[in-house]
């Protein structure tokens, strides 16, 4: 049975990252402001001592200070720390450090 329990887990993970992914097309198609703005308020809202992970449709190029998507740019809270290039997903950790990794 413990199979049958974590099989139940990943499908439930998986419905969960495929409903994140429709929402996030969704917001991306009825945007009211420029995307890295929009990326830029994101990674500003994480909370402090949380993890929070930011599922883009449209992969962003994040350094420590700013977003930028083609050739738009937002400033974000400065980060001491950015790990990878372009994302599709980007991980913040604790308001310092980002993980950018892209989707498979």
């Amino acid at each position: 049975m413990p199979a049958v329990d974590e099989a139940l887990v990943v499908l439930a993970e998986i419905v969960l990252l495929a409903g994140l992914v429709a929402l996030a097309n969704r917001l991306w198609l009825s945007r009211p402001e420029p995307y890295s703005q929009l990326v830029a308020k994101a990674i500003n809202a994480t909370a402090d001592l949380a993890e929070t992970v930011i599922i883009l449709p449209q992969p962003v190029h994040v350094e420590t200070g700013y977003v930028s998507f083609r050739g738009e740019r937002a400033a974000i809270a400065p980060l001491s720390r950015v790990e990878g290039r372009a994302a599709s997903y980007i991980v913040v950790y604790n308001t310092t450090t980002a993980r950018l990794a892209r989707g498979g």
